[in-house]
């Protein structure tokens, strides 16, 4: 089995997520929430009165995706 410190910073990242992931499994049965860990944020696709709309790439399907940021 490979170690992390063998791996590129990318599958670094990728490998930390399915841990994450399988754990929460383990532990209840269900998928974690979703955080922006599990998304590389990209450019502001709009702007508006409450936030913005970032292109997002989800990390472990690379998936595009928009991600809606709100100004609190």
């Amino acid at each position: 089995m490979m170690t992390d410190q063998n791996l590129t910073p990318k599958t670094r990242i990728i490998a930390r997520l399915k841990r994450k992931i399988k754990s929460s499994f383990a532990k209840t049965g269900q998928p974690p929430e979703t955080q922006c860990e599990y998304y590389k944020i990209g450019k502001v696709m709009g702007k508006g009165a409450f936030g913005k709309v970032n292109l997002a790439i989800h990390r472990l399907s690379g998936k595009f995706v928009a991600l809606k940021s709100i100004n609190k």
